[in-house]
């Protein structure tokens, strides 16, 4: 059984009107398996859209989008999102994956940083992630006054912060 890959000989052959065209012959070759095995389309779609949605793909994209970055910091007397506000809202959009199809969207924090807002027809909730390091959770309680409390950075108090944020969606 041959493994090299398709081989072609030439050879010279005397076509009509004095012109020569080479001829090609081709010689088969054994089928090698891929890992992993691709059957069909559908599977290699699939297996594209498990990368795709995996939760560091989703986060990524949901930072990328991120709206305001270009705000006119100066007069907000603030400063844009930093790499720790960026790697801050990276780990908190990883863990909130799980909870989708809440979608939150992902904006400038006119605090200076990151903020992972989720908002439906009568509720407001935000994580911020502070250029700081720092984070904080935002909401409005029923009277309609703002609402926050300091997170730790630990993935057990994020979930925590995250399902309280579920928890005032589903209240609504």
């Amino acid at each position: 059984m041959s493994t090299n890959p398709i081989t072609t000989t030439h050879v010279r052959g005397i076509a009509s009107m004095g012109t020569v065209r080479p001829r090609v012959r081709f010689r088969s070759v054994a089928m090698q398996e891929t890992f992993p095995r691709y059957e069909n389309l559908a599977n290699v779609v699939q297996i594209l859209a498990d990368i795709l949605d995996s939760p560091e793909s989703w986060a990524r994209s949901k930072l990328r989008e991120m709206t305001a970055r270009g705000a006119n910091w100066k007069a907000m007397k603030s400063s844009p999102p930093n790499d720790a506000a960026d790697k801050l809202a990276l780990r908190v959009l990883k863990i909130a994956h799980a909870m989708r199809p809440l979608e939150p969207y992902v904006t400038a924090s006119a605090d200076g940083g990151v903020g992972i807002v989720y908002k439906s027809d009568r509720t407001y909730t935000a994580i911020e992630c502070l250029n700081t390091g720092r984070l904080w959770l935002l909401w409005f309680d029923a009277n309609g006054e703002p609402q926050s409390r300091r997170v730790k950075k630990t993935e057990g108090e994020i979930k925590k912060a995250l399902e309280c944020i579920a928890a005032l969606h589903a209240n609504a």
